[in-house]
């Protein structure tokens, strides 16, 4: 971030990365360091909760 100051910062994350990568902006906008511009792109990432993720294992046959 420090060496490109004025490109917006994009992220990409999937699966529970997407969990890591809100808790790095986090860090970051607390930090005073999150100046610009975000895209982030989430993939399939239990944001709600965990348990959400293993959903399809509670409802066999809910998901084809």
């Amino acid at each position: 971030m420090d060496h490109n100051p004025d490109r917006r910062l994009r992220i990409s994350a999937h699966s529970v990365g997407g969990r890591v990568a809100l808790v790095a902006l986090a860090i970051l906008q607390r930090a005073g360091r999150l100046t610009r511009d975000v895209e982030l792109n989430l993939m399939a990432s239990p944001i709600a909760a965990m348990k959400s993720a293993i959903f399809s294992r509670l409802a066999p046959g809910f998901i084809p």
